[in-house]
Protein backbone atom coordinates (compact mmCIF):
# COMPACT_ATOMS: atom_id res chain seq x y z
CA UNK A 1 0.00 0.00 0.00
CA UNK A 2 3.24 2.44 0.98
CA UNK A 3 4.49 1.35 -2.45
CA UNK A 4 1.56 2.42 -4.69
CA UNK A 5 0.81 5.04 -2.59
CA UNK A 6 4.75 6.57 -3.35
CA UNK A 7 4.60 5.38 -7.11
CA UNK A 8 1.16 7.51 -7.54
CA UNK A 9 2.79 10.51 -6.17
CA UNK A 10 5.64 9.79 -8.30
CA UNK A 11 3.28 9.76 -11.11
CA UNK A 12 1.52 12.78 -10.31
CA UNK A 13 4.49 14.95 -10.09
CA UNK A 14 5.94 13.70 -13.12
CA UNK A 15 2.89 14.52 -14.66
CA UNK A 16 2.94 17.97 -13.31
CA UNK A 17 6.73 18.39 -14.17
CA UNK A 18 6.14 17.53 -18.30
CA UNK A 19 2.72 19.84 -18.34
CA UNK A 20 4.53 22.96 -16.64
CA UNK A 21 7.26 22.40 -19.35
CA UNK A 22 4.81 21.88 -22.32
CA UNK A 23 3.33 25.05 -20.91
CA UNK A 24 6.36 27.13 -20.75
CA UNK A 25 7.85 25.65 -24.04
CA UNK A 26 4.65 25.92 -26.12
CA UNK A 27 3.99 29.39 -25.05
CA UNK A 28 6.93 31.03 -26.05
CA UNK A 29 5.24 33.11 -29.08
CA UNK A 30 7.76 32.29 -31.57
CA UNK A 31 7.25 28.65 -30.60
CA UNK A 32 3.33 28.69 -30.25
CA UNK A 33 3.62 30.49 -34.32
CA UNK A 34 6.23 27.06 -35.02
CA UNK A 35 3.37 24.80 -33.93
CA UNK A 36 0.59 26.77 -35.79
CA UNK A 37 1.72 26.09 -38.95
CA UNK A 38 2.48 22.69 -38.79
CA UNK A 39 2.91 20.57 -40.68
CA UNK A 40 6.14 22.11 -42.25
CA UNK A 41 9.80 21.48 -42.61
CA UNK A 42 12.95 22.76 -41.33
CA UNK A 43 14.16 24.54 -44.06
CA UNK A 44 10.66 26.31 -44.53
CA UNK A 45 10.57 27.61 -41.03
CA UNK A 46 13.92 28.87 -41.02
CA UNK A 47 12.80 31.25 -43.86
CA UNK A 48 9.33 31.83 -42.07
CA UNK A 49 10.93 33.47 -38.84
CA UNK A 50 14.19 34.82 -40.80
CA UNK A 51 16.44 32.06 -38.24
CA UNK A 52 19.74 30.27 -39.25
CA UNK A 53 20.12 26.98 -38.74
CA UNK A 54 21.16 27.07 -35.14
CA UNK A 55 18.36 28.97 -33.58
CA UNK A 56 15.56 26.98 -35.75
CA UNK A 57 17.34 23.90 -34.63
CA UNK A 58 17.06 24.85 -30.63
CA UNK A 59 13.76 25.79 -30.53
CA UNK A 60 12.28 22.77 -32.75
CA UNK A 61 14.77 20.30 -29.85
CA UNK A 62 12.83 22.21 -27.14
CA UNK A 63 9.20 21.74 -29.02
CA UNK A 64 10.13 17.74 -29.50
CA UNK A 65 11.76 17.13 -25.64
CA UNK A 66 8.58 19.20 -24.85
CA UNK A 67 6.31 16.27 -26.66
CA UNK A 68 4.85 19.32 -28.63
CA UNK A 69 6.17 18.07 -32.29
CA UNK A 70 7.72 14.83 -34.03
CA UNK A 71 10.44 15.40 -36.58
CA UNK A 72 12.23 13.63 -39.12
CA UNK A 73 16.03 14.32 -38.94
CA UNK A 74 16.58 12.81 -42.42
CA UNK A 75 13.78 14.31 -44.21
CA UNK A 76 13.76 17.69 -42.58
CA UNK A 77 9.55 16.94 -41.96
CA UNK A 78 8.13 18.80 -38.91
CA UNK A 79 4.59 17.55 -37.91
CA UNK A 80 2.25 18.05 -35.02
CA UNK A 81 1.63 15.48 -32.05
CA UNK A 82 -1.35 15.05 -30.30
CA UNK A 83 -0.52 17.21 -27.67
CA UNK A 84 0.09 19.30 -30.41
CA UNK A 85 -3.45 19.42 -31.21
CA UNK A 86 -4.87 19.71 -27.65
CA UNK A 87 -2.44 22.38 -26.92
CA UNK A 88 -3.20 24.70 -29.36
CA UNK A 89 -7.24 24.40 -29.11
CA UNK A 90 -6.81 25.23 -25.47
CA UNK A 91 -5.01 28.44 -25.92
CA UNK A 92 -7.38 29.46 -28.36
CA UNK A 93 -10.74 28.61 -26.14
CA UNK A 94 -8.75 30.42 -23.44
CA UNK A 95 -8.01 33.58 -25.68
CA UNK A 96 -12.05 33.55 -26.12
CA UNK A 97 -12.69 33.36 -22.55
CA UNK A 98 -9.91 36.22 -22.19
CA UNK A 99 -11.55 38.34 -24.61
CA UNK A 100 -15.38 37.78 -22.81
CA UNK A 101 -13.23 39.21 -19.09
CA UNK A 102 -11.07 41.80 -20.76
CA UNK A 103 -14.28 44.24 -19.87
CA UNK A 104 -14.47 43.34 -16.01
CA UNK A 105 -10.39 43.67 -16.00
CA UNK A 106 -10.42 46.94 -17.13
Amino acid sequence: MKNEKYGKQLVETITEKVTLNLFKVGCDKKNFEILKLLPSNLKELQEKFDLSKMPMNRRINELEEAGLIKRDRYTGKVNQTRLTEVFIKMIEELKEIVIKEIPDLL
